[in-house]
């Protein structure tokens, strides 16, 4: 009887456990779940970093044109000097709050471009990827254009703007004062 044991033990054949065609339907059916979920994180991703471009553009312009009224009441009209001042002193505080709330959007629009990205790549992951949807190479000859346009972004233009504008506004506070103080 060992004997028939060890026989009938040697016969069998290891299988591998097969799916069956219901499991695989339901795997095929959590992928495309996945997919579309992957997709519409990355609609509403795009979405909010939209809204952000358009405040990053609305932002200088409001300050701007809020400093010129400011300016225009402040040199227009004869006003006296203290009052000068203050005016001058508002358009600073008001400027400075538009800077920080450019400096505070830009931040979640880096996020957000950051979390794209990840999406992104997470779609290109389950995805067949053809030559047009493909990720850029590493190789630095071909990407030098990109990070020069990275560094070069038309919002740190604006900001190196701004923070230079925001300069002017103390230099012309400090000229009312010092012409208060009779210094100059």
């Amino acid at each position: 009887m060992a004997k028939a044991n060890k026989t009938s033990q040697g016969r069998r054949k290891t299988r591998k456990p097969t799916r069956s065609v219901e499991s695989r339907k339901a795997d095929s059916a959590e992928l495309e779940r996945e997919q579309e979920a992957l997709i519409e994180q990355y609609k509403e991703l795009c979405s909010d970093s939209r809204h952000y471009d358009q405040k990053l553009w609305l932002i200088p312009s409001a300050a701007y044109t809020t400093s010129a009224l400011f300016y225009n009441a402040l040199f227009n009209i004869n006003y006296d000097i203290n009052v000068r001042i203050m005016l001058a002193s508002l358009n600073v505080m008001i400027f400075s709050g538009f800077l920080l709330q450019y400096i505070k959007d830009r931040a979640f629009q880096l996020e957000l471009q950051s979390g794209v990205t990840k999406v992104q790549e997470k779609i290109l992951g389950m995805m067949k990827i053809s030559q047009y949807s493909a990720i850029l190479s590493s190789h630095p000859q071909d990407r030098w254009h990109i990070k020069l346009f990275r560094k070069t972004s038309a919002s740190n233009y604006v900001f190196s703007i701004l923070l230079i504008t925001l300069l002017a506004h103390f230099g012309v506070l400090t000229v009312l004062v010092l012409e208060k103080l009779k210094i100059i």
